[in-house]
């Protein structure tokens, strides 16, 4: 990954990890945020990362994870 830890910065409120900074690939911000959650003590990660993409800054989420069949299917009739 080769990130200096100078451009991440990181804040930790009551287990609440908040990440602000610059990061070289979109595809380094699911390994961030998987390692901040593997810290002891982290109980949520918000990071709040901007990506150079195309001579621009692009603001960055972690993709969503879709939700489960079980949740999709709840109060419908069965097909």
């Amino acid at each position: 990954m080769g990130l200096a830890p100078e451009r991440v910065r990181v804040r930790v409120d009551d287990g609440a990890a908040a990440l602000s900074g610059r990061i070289g690939s979109v595809a380094d911000l699911p390994v961030i945020v998987r390692l901040c959650e593997s810290v002891a003590g982290v109980v949520a990660v918000d990071p709040h990362l901007t990506c150079a993409y195309g001579g621009a800054d692009l603001d960055i989420e972690p993709p969503r994870e879709s939700p489960s069949s079980a949740e999709t299917t709840v109060g419908r009739e069965p097909t």
